[in-house]
């Protein structure tokens, strides 16, 4: 087995590889902002999301949780948000749906999450947002790249809070269907609520969908098994505690916790900072 370092470029309003180190333009009160020159990279090894376990034939029971996760072994545990059929199950980045071509599936997909947002000093209630009149997180899972009925779409209008207390004008039901008529691809589904998206999905709330079609890829001779890897990812920043950070001051008077750009300092594959795989020297997916 070789032992390569991973290094990755790309861009994405979510899914960015661009790492930046930065000066953080706040942060909460007796938080201190990391030094990402004191990790040591590829010091950890890559984690491969698991699958998703139905809660039927093909029915799923999936939630939104908040937990705690060892994102780097020389960090603190990281309180972070993911999905699962329990909190016990939940993780980030999620487990990932694996969907048949041509075989629909349904999902109920359950809030929760505490009462109180994971990165509330970055809550800027001044955009246009979810709003909900009464307590609770908004949130709303859509299927990236998906063709979908509008009722299952997961659009940002769609948003409920905790236990259904509450629901945006848009939403239509609990149970979505995924009919998975579209060519076999590589989805993701993550959160959608309107004014909250990057800081539900910079907490943690994202996961694949891989939808496969053996008729198809079969004949192509894809790698598979233990030589496929799904890879997320992501960018993040971190206080000295293991927390996540996030800005808190924006650069527009009119609002006053959003940025309109962020980047983060360290670089997340599968959850993870700067992780390693050990690889043969063979092709990959």
């Amino acid at each position: 087995m070789l032992k390569r370092a991973m290094c990755f470029t790309g861009g994405g309003a979510v899914l960015t590889a661009l790492s930046l180190v930065f000066v953080m333009a706040a942060t909460a009160i007796g938080q201190v902002p990391l030094n990402p020159l004191t990790l040591t990279k590829y010091l950890d090894p890559l984690p491969v999301p698991g699958v998703m376990p139905q809660t039927a034939a093909n029915y799923y029971e999936i939630g939104m949780y908040q937990i705690t996760q060892q994102l780097h072994s020389q960090l603190p545990p990281t309180t972070v948000w993911g999905y699962g059929t329990s909190a016990a199950t939940a993780s980030f980045p999620a487990a990932t749906i694996e969907a048949t071509r041509g075989v629909p599936i349904q999902v109920l997909w359950t809030n929760n999450l505490p009462m109180t947002h994971l990165l509330d000093a970055a809550l800027d209630r001044t955009l246009h947002w979810a709003n909900p009149t009464g307590p609770g997180i908004p949130v709303v899972a859509h299927l990236h790249g998906g063709e979908n009925e509008p009722q299952s779409d997961g659009h940002p209008d769609a948003w409920f809070t905790q236990g259904f207390a509450e629901t945006g004008p848009g939403w239509q039901q609990q149970v979505y269907n995924y009919y998975n008529n579209q060519d076999p691809t590589t989805l993701w589904y993550h959160d959608h609520a309107l004014g909250m998206t990057r800081l539900n999905v910079y907490a943690g709330l994202a996961g694949f969908y891989l939808l496969r079609d053996a008729a198809i890829e079969g004949p192509m001779n894809l790698p598979g098994a233990a030589y496929e890897i799904p890879m997320v990812i992501q960018d993040r920043m971190f206080n000295t505690d293991g927390s996540l950070a996030y800005p808190t001051v924006g650069v527009n008077p009119q609002h006053p916790q959003w940025q309109p750009e962020f980047f983060g300092n360290t670089i997340l594959v599968n959850g993870v900072v700067w992780p390693y795989l050990n690889v043969e020297p063979r092709k990959y997916r």
